[in-house]
């Protein structure tokens, strides 16, 4: 058995540093789904939308605010494609 003490820990970054990077030109639906404050009717708008060369174009998809736009960022979006 193992102890806690010999259990290989992550790091100490922050959490937002250690989540996977999941871009909104070709991320699937249900990767999309894993995204902080994306219902199905934002997900459904957002591949739309595709493709965003900026997150200005993502603000103007409807029901994408700032603060939704933050979220996203903190949660692992990024525009890669």
């Amino acid at each position: 058995m193992t102890s806690p003490n010999q259990l290989n820990h992550h790091s100490d970054a922050p959490i937002s540093d250690r989540r996977p990077l999941i871009d909104l030109n070709t991320a699937a639906e249900h990767e999309l789904a894993a995204l902080t404050s994306v219902g199905p009717a934002r997900i459904q708008a957002l591949v739309h939308r595709r493709p965003f060369r900026s997150w200005d174009d993502v603000a103007r998809v409807p029901g994408i605010s700032p603060i939704i736009i933050a979220r996203l960022k903190r949660s692992g979006a990024e525009l890669l494609s």
